[in-house]
Formats: C-alpha cells, sequence, structure tokens
C-alpha cells in the first residue's frame, strides 16, 4: 500500500535541523519547504497549502508562540495541525503549545526514528 504525500512547512532557525527534518520526510515521500526566518516562514503561506507545520519554538529573536498564533489566524489554516519543534519539552512545553494552537511538541535534537512515527499520527 502507497502512503500520500503530504505537504509540510517546516520553520527552523537551526541548519542541520531543517537538514535532517527535510531528509527523513522526504524519505517517506513527502514535500517539505523550509524556511530560516519568521518572514520567510510566513511568505511560504502565500503559495503553499500545508498539511502540516512544524515551527521551532526559540527562534533568535522571534517568539515561535506568537509566530503559531499569527499562523492560525491565516485564512485556511486554522484547521492544520502544527507541532512545535523544542528543546525544551517539559512542564513548560507543555503547558504553552495547546494555549499557542499547537497539537504537540516534538524534541529537539530529532531522534530519527521517533519524529517519523510521532509524524505519522498528524499525516494519516
Amino acid at each position: 500500500m502507497s502512503k500520500k504525500s503530504k505537504t509540510i512547512i517546516c520553520i527552523e532557525a537551526n541548519a542541520i535541523n531543517r537538514y535532517i527534518i527535510k531528509k527523513l520526510l522526504e524519505s517517506e515521500g513527502h514535500v517539505v519547504h523550509d524556511a530560516e526566518t519568521k518572514k520567510a516562514g510566513l511568505d511560504l503561506f502565500r503559495t503553499v497549502e500545508p498539511d502540516l507545520i512544524l515551527i521551532d519554538l526559540h527562534m533568535p529573536g522571534v517568539d515561535g508562540y506568537a509566530i503559531t498564533q499569527h499562523i492560525r489566524s491565516i485564512n485556511g489554516l486554522t484547521e492544520v495541525p502544527i507541532l512545535a519543534l523544542t528543546t525544551h519539552v517539559g512542564i513548560d512545553g507543555h503547558n504553552k503549545t495547546p494555549i499557542s494552537g499547537c497539537e504537540g511538541c516534538i524534541q529537539k535534537p530529532i531522534d530519527a526514528q521517533g519524529f517519523v512515527n510521532h509524524l505519522s499520527q498528524f499525516l494519516s
């Protein structure tokens, strides 16, 4: 049985994390559009209709929670799942992500097998 390709937007400040995420998801047959900055990420929403959004919550000089709330206000994106990428998954991450509009957290550094398995529930 073949999997249906999904379109994913990943807004992540760290180039290595973006590379790993893109390679893992592309190896599963998905199309990944990535951005390093808030502006570049928000610009993607003008041309890309994602099935899933991954967002770094701790980007330099930018509050990832505010970006997430802004994404939720964009027409057509209110129901698209958003997953937070963060090194701070503890109590802080679990309390803030639902408030900010995220469906969950993915802890960095990325665990390849756990990452793909975790995302599969949001991509089915």
